[in-house]
């Protein structure tokens, strides 16, 4: 190799060194910004969340609703669906949250109830949600309307299917009272992931879909994953 020659690849080097210096140290720069703006958010949120459930917590005690033995506090309890709710992912909203109060003539029977019907509220969310994302596939001229409507008319249809899919949904808010006649009302809020729901929205209507001959199963396999 000639002096020429080797000079030419030491700069190229040196350059090359310089510029892969400069990309960590940018890479490392924007990591801690990021890392600094996700705290400042994370705290912001739970300041909020924290104001949020003390202001419903008085509310409901005044209302003289109670925890089940074994609960924790109406107001972490408050606080933690609070926090739920206004969490982000890069996709939306981690959670779902389904709320639902009933009455009946024991404790135990209203939670039940409560319970049933807010997993039909998730089961409603986690349908509108789905329905937001063929909408714009169709206007991304990515999903005919006719494959848009069929797809939404079974989820509208499958909705105690998809509610029994849920399985076992631990309530992050679960408070009850007794009512002047004897009756019990209880309240009831559940959380719940979104990616899981959209799979299980999937997975209850997949066989239905298989049935097709259209290739409506992998359309809606490419759209939720």
């Amino acid at each position: 190799m000639n002096r020429k020659a080797y000079l030419l690849l030491v700069l190229l080097l040196s350059v090359t060194t310089f510029m892969s210096g400069q990309s960590l140290k940018e890479s490392k720069k924007m990591y801690a910004n990021e890392k600094k703006n996700n705290e400042l958010v994370n705290k912001q949120v739970n300041q909020k969340a924290t104001k949020q459930a003390r202001k419903e917590a008085k509310r409901l005690k005044k209302e003289g609703y109670i925890v089940p033995i074994g609960k924790i506090s109406i107001d972490k309890q408050l606080e933690q669906a609070w926090r739920m709710q206004y969490e982000l992912t890069e996709n939306g909203p981690k959670y779902i949250i389904g709320s639902a109060n009933s009455v009946a003539g024991n404790q135990n029977a209203a939670r039940l109830q409560a319970t049933n019907m807010a997993k039909l509220d998730l089961v409603a969310q986690m349908e509108s949600q789905l329905a937001q994302m063929i909408e714009m596939k169709v206007a991304n001229q990515e999903m005919s309307t006719d494959d848009a409507e069929t797809i939404t008319s079974m989820v509208s249809s499958s909705k105690t299917i998809i509610s029994g899919k849920l399985g076992q949904v631990t309530p992050v808010v679960d408070v009850y009272r007794q009512l002047p006649n004897g009756n019990f009302e209880c309240q009831v809020t559940l959380g719940y992931d979104s990616n899981e729901a959209l799979k299980v929205t999937r997975d209850a209507i997949r066989a239905d879909l298989n049935k097709r001959a259209d290739g409506l199963a992998e359309k809606l396999d490419q759209m939720i994953n």
